[in-house]
């Protein structure tokens, strides 16, 4: 609850907790903790002290929980939309493309939805399942949310990705905010099409990830730092995301002694 945290992540522990919290009918959660005793907190207020945003956990399991219950959406509401069109999105699971639905298919409630986002420093009036419109971050360095990739020669430029591990490098969990970086491509046309990801500094190891609609495409590490990672896929013309990441974070141990770092990658997509 006092991580920063994927955005996918984040969203996916705070739904589980808002829902058992409206299919028990209440807001406290409680949980075991040792022979004869057990933790507990209040849902639907989060503890002044944990961070507050579309990052963290507590934040969307408080605003989920308030949704359903007390603005009235309810729990048939919210699993409307999370069985229905929040499936389509190409845009990850996130508080973004869920919320973005739950709006379409609440309108009544839309306003609601947007000041309890606002409440909770997420930027509810004009949310997108890209997150296009948001403003709200720990650090300037984790917007955008995805930037946008196109093709070279058709528009599109490289990009600069930077993959953080500034809120991981005391305990190493692999699911914190910033350790993935995401992109969003829009492929103009069915086609082969080749992904460059090259580390802009000799210890930089190259990851990449290639998703559409929760489908993973692709998912590659350089084998050796300082290694461009090439990929090539056929597509069908549409929306996709593109995850980069630097291999190291994602493979240290949890000794508590990782550097904190900070790895850049010059990302470029070719039709070929």
């Amino acid at each position: 609850l006092t991580d920063k945290v994927d955005p996918r992540v984040a969203f996916d522990e705070g739904w589980a907790t808002a829902f058992a919290g409206l299919v028990l009918g209440t807001s406290t959660y409680r949980d075991s903790l040792g022979p004869g005793s057990d933790f507990n907190f209040d849902i639907a207020t989060p503890n002044p002290a944990y961070p507050r945003g579309w990052y963290a956990e507590s934040t969307l399991q408080s605003a989920l929980f308030s949704i359903g219950s007390g603005l009235g959406v309810g729990l048939g509401g919210l699993l409307q939309t999370f069985a229905g069109h929040y499936k389509d999105t190409p845009a990850l699971a996130s508080i973004f493309s869920y919320a973005y639905y739950l709006k379409n298919d609440q309108p009544a409630f839309a306003n609601g939805i947007a000041n309890l986002l606002d409440a909770q420093q997420i930027g509810g009036a004009d949310i997108q399942p890209f997150a296009d419109a948001e403003t709200n971050a720990p650090s300037p360095t984790d917007l955008p949310i995805y930037q946008t990739l196109g093709v070279l020669g058709q528009g599109g430029v490289a990009r600069v990705v930077c993959s953080d591990n500034i809120y991981d490098y005391r305990e190493v969990h692999r699911n914190a905010l910033s350790l993935r970086r995401y992109l969003k491509f829009s492929a103009p046309f069915a086609g082969n099409f080749r992904f460059s990801i090259e580390p802009q500094s000799s210890d930089g190891v190259a990851g990449f990830e290639l998703l559409a609609r929760g489908a993973q495409l692709a998912y590659r590490q350089a084998s050796a730092a300082n290694s461009t990672l090439n990929i090539v896929r056929t597509l069908t013309a549409g929306d996709y995301v593109v995850g980069v990441f630097h291999g190291d974070f994602l493979s240290a141990t949890v000794d508590g002694s990782v550097p904190r770092a900070t790895q850049c990658f010059n990302v470029s997509v070719q039709a070929i």
